[in-house]
């Protein structure tokens, strides 16, 4: 896993545009222009789900009483789940009620609502033990989403687990050393040089656009992940009555 600074992809990335002299230092202004460009590269990637490297698993205690309409969970950093705030609502993928007082602890599923399913909710405040389903709406006051549980729990000695997208974090400067996928060197450096075109008056060459443009689809492509894929178990011990015959009218029983 490459080990890198936003210094060494802007440089390279103004390299490209031929901005300065070689050998010329990178100006405190430059850099500063630069790390917005790399940053605002990477906000727009976590956007979409083939720029997301992994899943993260991460589990939080339950407080009876809260996740209703009036009182949801707070997620992101400084929130009730503090973990980054998931940016939408593709990038909670999965949830779990853990049953801690079970040794080993017992995993329960979690439906996950869309808008309409939680709005359509005729008691959105009704309580239980235990939650059956989680909606997440993807706030920001705050950089906090919020997250409702239904029926809102009753009890503390269960958890919520959730499995959460993670993307490349942004740069917080510019010496930090961060480690970052396979692949995405390249392409930070050819795509933060295209994002920088229009405010330094320069033109990428052709090869370098194609370079900027392959280097997104390997990346794309590495992050295509395995999936389970669903069938029906009745469809492998069929017999002949089990089919219908559009000839003799015979069948499908």
């Amino acid at each position: 896993m490459p080990a890198i600074t936003a210094t060494e992809i802007l440089q390279d990335a103004f390299g490209l545009l031929n901005v300065f002299l070689p050998g010329e230092a990178m100006a405190p202004a430059d850099g500063a222009a630069g790390l917005r460009a790399l940053n605002d590269l990477l906000d727009e990637l976590q956007q979409a789900p083939q720029f997301i490297p992994f899943i993260s698993r991460n589990r939080f205690p339950l407080t009876a009483g809260k996740g209703g309409e009036t009182n949801p969970y707070t997620i992101g950093i400084g929130g009730d789940f503090n973990v980054a705030r998931p940016s939408n609502q593709d990038s909670i993928v999965a949830a779990n009620l853990v049953l801690t007082v079970s040794v080993p602890n017992v995993r329960i599923p979690l439906g996950i609502y869309t808008d309409d399913a939680y709005d359509a909710n005729a008691i959105p405040g009704l309580q239980n033990t235990q939650p059956t389903g989680l909606y997440y709406n993807p706030t920001f006051q705050g950089d906090l989403g919020s997250i409702f549980l239904w029926p809102v729990p009753t009890i503390t000695t269960n958890d919520l687990e959730l499995f959460l997208q993670e993307a490349v974090a942004q740069f917080a400067n510019l010496s930090t050393i961060y480690y970052i996928p396979d692949g995405w060197k390249m392409m930070l450096k050819y795509n933060v040089a295209d994002q920088l075109q229009t405010p330094y008056g320069k033109t990428l060459s052709q090869a370098a656009m194609r370079i900027a443009v392959r280097s997104m689809g390997r990346v794309k492509r590495a992050n295509l992940n395995l999936s389970d894929l669903m069938n029906d178990a009745s469809s492998f011990a069929q017999d002949r009555q089990t089919y219908y015959n559009i000839l003799t009218g015979g069948g499908g029983a």
